[in-house]
């Protein structure tokens, strides 16, 4: 078996060294550009903004879900179309935890202030933190 598996990797056909999946933050907003405030509604946000690794914003998404009955998991299916890996808001609710747990999506609650500072702090706090220096 163990040859098997060598041949494989040999050949291509494993790959064990499969990069990372590209980091994609959303950001439950009060308004359709990062200058506005961080909601503090994840689910029934007005606004999902999506971002990229970077901090530039790729996605604006008026929220359909906002009067809808379990929005939740309607909000965590949205975001895994968008392949969000992490996603930012004031306050997260028990359905919309789950959903996201479930969905292998972090979680961040962050504090006040516009969505543009939010996903900033973010972004270094992560490079901080993955950084071997």
């Amino acid at each position: 078996m163990k040859l098997l598996i060598t041949l494989f990797m040999a050949a291509g056909i494993i790959n064990t060294s499969d990069p990372e999946p590209e980091m994609v933050v959303g950001a439950a907003s009060t308004g359709p550009d990062e200058t506005f405030e961080i909601s503090d509604e994840a689910s029934r946000a007005p606004y999902f903004l999506i971002f990229s690794s970077s901090g530039e914003l790729i996605n604006v998404i008026d929220n359909t879900n906002v009067a809808r009955r379990r929005a939740g998991p309607a909000t965590a299916e949205l975001l895994v179309e968008q392949g969000v890996t992490h996603y930012l808001a004031l306050k997260f609710g028990r359905n919309l935890i789950i959903a996201l747990d479930n969905a292998g999506i972090e979680r961040i609650e962050t504090d006040e202030g516009t969505v543009e500072e939010a996903i900033k702090l973010f972004i270094e706090e992560r490079a901080k933190a993955e950084c071997k220096c």
